[in-house]
């Protein structure tokens, strides 16, 4: 039997502008998701992927990756194209054997911390592919999330040329205690915001100088306000690219504290922080319907 693991992951700065080449920053974080491969005597790939100990999804394919049955015909159709396009860089890849695959997410599938990357990460490792390759073959996004399902800490991402090109930074706030994140409760489509971004969004050179100065100044904070700051800047940038109001502004302006968008606009995972005890901020929160809030220490992987 084969066993593999890929972290999940937050993008804190470089939302959007990392597809323009902005250095981002980006953590992986303590959920992710396992993958268990053993060979069987049957021609057949048998898939089950179970989120949090219950089963979620499950499918057969023959050995050409042809869905035989499935209890849901768009996922096994997305995975049958992962595993089709693994082929594709590793002619050898299932070709002797039958195998029994087990997915575990360990994370509500909602919360977008990394379903896809994971999986795509962990299936490189089974077909001994190289992850960002088999990435580019079936996604559209920057491929940062792939680089954190492999690290163990921070990491700085950029686009070179289109290829990726990434370093693992510190990034253990002292202030830490202050800083939390939260699910809004609506989880966003990644294909579809970049597809979006692409279409509509209007930014500049120096837009994308000063995401990348960000994403080096997060590391650099020496407290609380100057990494405040630098969330209000960020939304600032980002909000007048996407022409869209910041979260804060639009649901959280009475909130003491700051807060800031993580990934795709619009309800995923948003960064705050505050120097209110942990208990005003969560009944500041679960007053405004958000009720996943959880601190640096408890999400994070650094």
């Amino acid at each position: 039997m084969n066993n593999f693991y890929s972290n999940g992951k937050l993008l804190i700065s470089g939302e959007y502008l990392i597809l323009e080449g902005a250095l981002a920053l980006a953590v992986p974080v303590k959920y992710g998701q396992s993958l268990k491969v053993e060979e069987s005597s049957s021609a057949k790939i048998v898939w089950q992927t179970n989120v949090n100990g219950e089963l979620w999804f499950n499918t057969e394919f023959d050995n050409h990756f042809n869905i035989i049955k499935t209890s849901n015909n768009d996922l096994a159709i997305y995975l049958s194209n992962l595993l089709k396009a693994a082929r594709r860089l590793n002619a050898n890849f299932v070709v002797d054997f039958g195998y029994d695959v087990l997915s575990e997410i360990n994370f509500d599938i909602n919360w977008g911390l990394g379903s896809s990357s994971s999986l795509i990460s962990n299936i490189a490792w089974w077909a001994n592919v190289d992850p960002f390759q088999l990435f580019m073959l079936v996604a559209n996004g920057s491929g940062y999330d792939i680089a954190c399902a492999r690290s163990e800490k921070a990491v700085h991402y950029h686009l070179n040329d289109g290829e990726a090109d990434y370093e693992q930074v510190g990034f253990f706030p002292d202030f830490c205690e202050h800083i939390y994140f939260a699910y809004l409760g609506t989880k966003q489509n990644s294909e579809k915001s970049v597809l979006k971004f692409k279409q509509k969004a209007n930014f500049s050179e120096n837009d994308i100088l000063s995401v990348s100065n960000i994403s080096e100044a997060f590391i650099k904070a020496k407290g609380i306000e100057e990494y405040s700051s630098l969330m209000v800047e960020h939304e600032r940038i980002i909000g007048h690219v996407l022409a869209e109001i910041p979260v804060k502004d639009a649901f959280f302006s009475d909130f003491e504290g700051e807060i800031k968008s993580l990934g795709a606009w619009g309800g995923d995972f948003v960064m705050i922080t505050s120097k209110l005890p942990i208990k005003k901020i969560r009944n500041y929160f679960s007053g405004k319907g958000v009720n996943v809030l959880l601190t640096f220490d408890e999400i994070v992987l650094a």
